[in-house]
């Protein structure tokens, strides 16, 4: 370590202040590193928080929807079980369904599809009345168009046969939630378009035995329009956006109206059948039109029914990181007006020591040169340094003083010697080298005064004195 005794202390204060700018700096990027992954899991909560309200908003209103089929297929088991003749009023079941449509805004269609010979012994002879197809089935259907309620005519057996809202139903027996599709309710006008759909339906019991299917319609219109209402609490909604899939991948509700119906595995290429097959929540990043986002998926589940859906929140990576980079922004710029402020409280604390060490440095020449030339009058003066240095200069003065005070005694003494004056004994307490100068001056003060004394009984005529070489 002597190397480090070559390096000046303006050197070593440097390089100190490097040291403690690079630990700030280093710390400054820690920290908003820390801050950074913090504020992007809030981010990614409280995304994941809105997806998840917003699918409970819609599980929500599909509950409802459910209900609305299990009560009216209680309700037609209850009719039946009522009915003491052997047919059922068929009017009173399909006035039922014409007035729950009537009150509900966010159906398409309200239909029911029987078995044959549940409700009457022979439909065969019901070929002729309302809502019965080529063979009698009862198929009451109501729609709304232009803000009409409508009712759909049955059409042929041949004609539905194959359709899954009518096979899965009687399959199946259960809840059903299904995928979207297309549909017309008016097959006899070629140019009645056909619109994008989804359908749930519930089973009719009767005595334990299946009889038939209660189901409503759902546009994906409203679907979409259900979408794009939806409010993100965000200062820049630019690019965000909320869609639905059925557990199929199948589009339920997009922005772009082209994808309805398409499968989002065509369009999204990042997202695997297996990821939606679970029905769990999860996130995807997502790169589209050059652009990355993060997609928050959270399943819409049903009590009773296997089939699901998704609602998912679009987000762009920019909006998530928007309020990371501000903050990082904020960080950075209360880092370096800190770092600063610490280089300046630095840079004061080093030039007032270095300041000092000078001082101090031609303050000790300055003494030094006065000794070499035999003047101890020169002292440090104090008031040039920090109170931290002036203990230092204290010290100098004292080793100054120190030196000065038995050296004036002694210029005196020998000075009077040299006049012929009897000088003083010096009998201030000294230690060291001083104290062996005391000793020989003292001495040579004992030896003048017998020279003296030796002198004088000479003067007087006295020869009898025996002089003595000292020994010592």
């Amino acid at each position: 370590m002597s190397f480090l005794k070559k390096i000046t202390i303006k050197t070593k204060l440097l390089f100190i202040a490097s040291i403690v700018l690079a630990i700030g700096v280093i710390s400054l990027i820690a920290s908003i590193s820390t801050t950074r992954d913090y504020v992007e899991k809030v981010a990614y909560f409280e995304y994941s928080s809105i997806t998840e309200n917003y699918a409970s908003e819609i599980t929500t209103e599909l509950k409802e929807l459910f209900n609305l089929t299990q009560i009216t297929a209680q309700t037609v088991t209850t009719i039946k079980s009522m009915t003491k003749e052997e047919s059922v009023n068929r009017s009173l079941i399909s006035e039922i369904l014409k007035l729950e449509l009537k009150k509900r805004g966010n159906l398409k269609a309200f239909w029911s599809s029987f078995e044959l010979n549940v409700l009457n012994p022979d439909d065969s002879k019901m070929v002729e009345t309302e809502f019965a197809s080529d063979i009698g089935r009862f198929m009451p259907s109501f729609y709304f168009e232009d803000g009409e309620v409508k009712w759909e005519e049955a059409g042929t057996e041949d004609s539905f046969a194959e359709e899954d809202w009518f096979v899965l139903p009687r399959k199946e027996q259960k809840d059903l939630l299904f995928e979207p599709y297309e549909y017309s309710y008016d097959d006899s006008d070629s140019n009645s378009p056909k619109i994008w759909m989804t359908s749930i339906t519930s089973p009719i019991f009767f005595e334990k035995k299946y009889i038939g299917t209660i189901g409503v319609d759902i546009s994906l219109e409203y679907l979409q329009n259900r979408v794009t209402k939806l409010s993100i609490d965000n200062k820049d909604k630019s690019g965000i956006f909320g869609f639905i899939i059925s557990s199929k991948g199948g589009f339920l509700a997009h922005p772009k109206k082209e994808l309805l119906g398409k499968s989002i595995f065509d369009t999204y290429k990042e997202i695997k059948k297996e990821s939606i097959s679970k029905g769990e929540s999860f996130i995807l990043n997502i790169k589209q039109n050059k652009k990355e986002y993060k997609t928050f998926f959270y399943p819409i589940k049903l009590d009773g029914v296997d089939s699901f859906w998704y609602f998912a929140l679009n987000i762009p990576i920019d909006n998530i990181m928007a309020p990371v980079k501000e903050l990082r922004n904020w960080s950075i710029a209360i880092g370096v007006i800190f770092l600063f402020f610490l280089i300046i409280v630095i840079v004061f604390i080093s030039k007032g020591i270095t300041d000092s060490i000078s001082y101090l440095k031609n303050e000790s020449k300055r003494i030094k040169d006065g000794v070499d030339k035999g003047d101890f009058s020169q002292l440090c003066n104090s008031e040039g340094v920090s109170k931290d240095f002036q203990s230092i200069t204290d010290g100098i003065n004292s080793i100054v003083l120190s030196f000065k005070e038995p050296l004036n005694e002694i210029i005196s003494t020998t000075n009077d010697l040299s006049k012929g004056k009897e000088p003083q004994y010096i009998d201030k307490n000294y230690d060291g080298e001083f104290l062996i100068l005391k000793n020989g001056i003292n001495q040579l003060i004992d030896a003048n005064k017998k020279i003296a004394e030796i002198a004088q009984k000479i003067s007087n005529g006295d020869f009898n004195i025996d002089i003595k070489e000292r020994s010592d």
